[in-house]
């Protein structure tokens, strides 16, 4: 399983965005990414691998751990992994 693209071609899908743009330190924010889209992808990343993603807003109500593409791929794999070694 492909994780990484996978993770990518659903921010891609999300934003309609060709997915050659995204990269590991793609920042959100950099696409425009608000809250709300933010949960949408989340909501679709959960359904699409069965896991459970935890969203921490800082202070301003960003989600400050989840600010790359490659921070939304690896919470995903780790996820991903954790679920399949238990």
């Amino acid at each position: 399983m492909d994780v990484t693209g996978d993770v990518k071609f659903v921010i891609s899908k999300a934003l309609d965005i060709p997915i050659g743009r995204l990269t590991d330190e793609t920042k959100l924010e950099d696409l425009g990414v608000e809250s709300l889209k933010v949960i949408e992808m989340v909501f679709e990343l959960e359904e699409k691998f069965d896991i459970s993603i935890t969203l921490t807003p800082d202070a301003a109500g960003r989600q400050t751990s989840l600010s790359t593409v490659g921070d939304v791929s690896r919470a995903v794999k780790n996820l991903v992994d954790a679920k399949a070694a238990g």
